[in-house]
């Protein structure tokens, strides 16, 4: 836990009490991750910590470079493609 001090500033107790507040679940996705998986998730543009999330997660959200705007985008993708399939039956 010693990165977790020296990379985002925080005690083990501050990433302890991040746990608890989040239930030990992803901040996105909710799944159930052991304490010691997560990743800290923090903004680059102010290096403040958000949050913790699983690998993945933490990956798609850095990916789309922490950018609301692409990260709506692909949102907005993925229901348009959902909403066409859905009106021609294709998919629940």
């Amino acid at each position: 836990m010693s990165k977790v001090r020296k990379y985002f500033g925080i005690t083990e107790e501050e990433y302890t009490i991040m746990y608890h507040e989040q239930g030990g679940q992803c901040g996105i996705c909710k799944n159930m991750i052991d304490k010691r998986s997560f990743d800290v998730d923090h903004c680059h543009a102010y290096n403040l910590v958000r949050g913790l999330l699983c690998r993945r997660c933490n990956l798609a959200i850095g990916l789309f470079e922490d950018n609301v705007k692409f990260l709506q985008s692909a949102i907005d993708y993925i229901q348009n493609w959902e909403d066409i399939h859905q009106e021609e039956n294709l998919i629940d």
